[in-house]
């Protein structure tokens, strides 16, 4: 990432991705065969070396098989705790620990700052 938009072109054209030393190398051949910059390489083409899509080890081992992808049967790889009141958390809902300074503001701050704040803005159409 780069706040001036022709040095993120020039990255996409011509740095190298990083991948994190935890992904796995099934994945990471997925995503740098479907980045390949030459068309004729890039995975997903039939000439390309690097075959079709559907035909990746990737895709042979369970549960991120074909089959399992199209009627979602893939487990997420991570699922949070619930902070609903229906399903509640084992663990009470902490606030974090504010800073000093952050104390300070809050605490400076008039009580009746957000008096008559609402999150419904009567100036947009309801209509969808």
């Amino acid at each position: 990432y780069d706040e001036d938009e022709l040095q993120i072109e020039e990255n996409v054209l011509f740095k190298d991705v990083y991948y994190p030393e935890t992904m796995r190398k099934e994945a990471k051949q997925i995503i740098s065969g479907l980045l390949e910059r030459d068309s004729k390489r890039r995975l997903g083409n039939k000439s390309s070396p690097l075959g079709l899509l559907k035909d990746q080890p990737f895709f042979l081992k369970e549960p991120y098989t074909l089959d399992n992808i199209e009627n979602r049967r893939v487990p997420p790889p991570w699922v949070p705790k619930s902070l609903t009141p229906l399903e509640p958390s084992s663990k009470p809902l902490r606030l974090p620990d504010f800073e000093q300074k952050d104390k300070v503001l809050l605490l400076s701050t008039p009580p009746d700052t957000f008096r008559g704040f609402s999150f419904i803005n009567t100036n947009t159409s309801t209509s969808f």
